[in-house]
């Protein structure tokens, strides 16, 4: 059997990072299977994404170590079309008075098509 070389995986371009704080990212509308999120983060968090389909919001959690680049997949689990994902809020106070707030920030996101199906670029 021939292994599946169908490219499904299209990145999302990012002009810089995107601070998470609630915003609303559109998306290329489309059947996927995953969101590839890349964080950097100077705290571990756990915060919901929500999922905008043509037909349902869905929320999804997405939980992250600390650390500069931090690999997160996101599950797509309807099969209607994805529109927009909103980030999560997430500014974690410090410990400490004298620093300032703590944040996560996305780095890059990517869109992973279902198996056997190509994604255009």
């Amino acid at each position: 059997m021939t292994p599946d070389l169908t490219p499904r995986i299209r990145g999302i371009r990012l002009d810089n990072p995107v601070p998470l704080r609630g915003q609303l990212v559109q998306l290329p509308t489309g059947q996927y299977d995953w969101l590839h999120l890349e964080l950097r983060a100077t705290l571990a968090g756990t915060a919901d994404c929500w999922l905008y389909y043509v037909d349902a919001l869905d929320p999804e959690p997405l939980s992250w170590a600390a650390g500069e680049r931090v690999a997160v997949r996101v599950p797509v689990a309807r099969r209607t079309e994805l529109d927009a994902v909103r980030l999560p809020v997430f500014i974690g106070a410090s410990r400490y008075p004298s620093l300032d707030y703590q944040s996560a920030e996305l780095v890059s996101l990517a869109l992973v098509a279902p198996a056997g199906e190509l994604v255009l670029v």
